[in-house]
């Protein structure tokens, strides 16, 4: 035989990807983080996608957000241990249409400097 496949099995770089979650949240600020979080708490696989090259949304930007800025960065440490694995973050990663069928058209290209 020839083996098998993996479907599990992720590949580094790649020319395009077909990804089938539950949820898609657009936007990694502090209510995408919460929505992502909601999801998978509910069971749910989430795909979390963000133009920018970190999480934060408008916080990063405000003055005097330290106390925010330490709240977006306890969400990002949330998401990235949370239970089960059930959220997959795509940062760089510009959506680009919604399409019949719930299809998603995104762009991964480094994003701009969060």
């Amino acid at each position: 035989g020839l083996g098998k496949v993996d479907p599990e099995a992720r590949s580094d770089s790649f020319d395009k990807q077909y990804l089938h979650v539950d949820v898609v949240v657009v936007g990694a600020g502090p209510a995408g983080m919460e929505a992502a979080m909601a999801a998978a708490a509910q069971g749910a696989r989430v795909l979390l996608l963000e133009q920018a090259t970190r999480p934060g949304g408008h916080v990063r930007y405000r003055p005097g957000g330290v106390a925010a800025c330490a709240a977006v960065e306890e969400a990002c440490a949330q998401i990235e241990h949370d239970a089960g694995g059930r959220i997959d973050v795509l940062m760089g990663t510009t959506v680009v249409g919604w399409y019949t069928g719930n299809w998603l058209a995104a762009v991964a290209g480094g994003g701009r400097p969060g």
